[in-house]
């Protein structure tokens, strides 16, 4: 069997893992970790599930392996800018007040 969602499967292991895992340093580092972990949680779902429509209506399994390969990296990059995102507008609600 060839394991072309891998990737997201990885994905979805590290986001529960920060999902869960207590972070005592401080509080925003804590609720970074908890977001991104949430983030990667479901980029690796939708990985996950894009992998196994790629390699099903891709008969090349190359090709596949590298489609899929491609496309949990590019999720992987929006989860981690979308977390960015995030914090800074929360950064400057808080400067507001």
């Amino acid at each position: 069997m060839d394991l072309y969602y891998s990737i997201g499967l990885i994905c979805f292991m590290v986001g529960i893992a920060l999902r869960f895992t207590p972070m005592d340093k401080n509080k925003t580092m804590k609720e970074r970790n908890k977001f991104l972990g949430l983030m990667l949680i479901i980029g690796g779902i939708i990985s996950m599930i894009l992998s196994v429509i790629i390699t099903g209506l891709i008969n090349n399994k190359i090709l596949a392996a590298k489609i899929s390969g491609v496309t949990s990296i590019v999720i992987i990059m929006i989860c981690v800018l979308l977390t960015e995102i995030h914090f800074k507008k929360k950064l400057l609600i808080k400067m507001e007040l």
